[in-house]
C-alpha cells in the first residue's frame, strides 16, 4: 500500500500519507475517506508526501477539478488542504491546480513541515495529536 489516511471527527480532520504515490491512489484514497462514516463537512485535510514520490498526471488533475466542481455545484464547500512536501514538482502542482481551477474557490497550501500545515489550518492546539496521527499512519505504511 502507497497511500493510506486517517478519518478523525474529534479533530475535524483527514490525514493522508504516502510513499511514492500516483494520482490513482490519492484519488482512490479520497473516495474511500469520503465514504467513510466517520466523514463531517468541512473537515480540515492534510496531505502528506513528504516520503516518497508522487506520480500526478494531467488527467489526474481534471479528476480533481471535476470532483471539486461537483462538490460546489452540489452546494457543499470545498476544505482547506495543507499538501506537505519537499519536492518542488509537487509545489508546482499546487500552482497549476490553482490555474486550472477556473473561478473554484480552492483552498491551498503547499508546506514543508507539517508544524507549519498545521498553524496554516489553525489547529496548533491539536498539534499533538496530529503528530501522533502522523506516526500511526507511516508506521501502517511500513508494515
Amino acid at each position: 500500500m502507497a497511500f493510506t489516511f486517517k478519518v478523525d471527527p474529534a479533530l475535524g480532520l483527514i490525514f493522508y500519507v504516502g510513499l511514492n504515490a500516483t494520482g490513482t491512489e490519492i484519488l482512490e484514497a479520497e473516495k474511500a475517506a469520503s465514504n467513510s462514516p466517520l466523514r463531517q463537512p468541512n473537515m480540515k485535510i492534510i496531505v502528506d508526501i513528504t516520503q516518497g514520490g508522487l506520480d500526478f498526471e494531467w488527467s489526474d488533475i481534471k479528476k480533481v477539478y471535476r470532483m471539486n466542481r461537483n462538490r460546489l455545484e452540489n452546494g457543499n464547500k470545498l476544505e482547506a488542504t495543507a499538501v506537505i512536501t519537499y519536492n518542488n514538482f509537487a509545489n508546482t502542482f499546487g500552482d497549476i491546480f490553482r490555474m486550472v481551477g477556473e473561478g473554484i474557490p480552492i483552498n491551498l497550501g503547499m508546506f514543508s513541515t507539517l508544524p507549519d500545515a498545521i498553524k496554516w489550518l489553525d489547529l496548533s492546539d491539536k498539534e499533538a495529536e496530529i503528530l501522533e496521527i502522523q506516526k500511526e499512519l507511516m508506521r501502517k505504511l511500513r508494515e
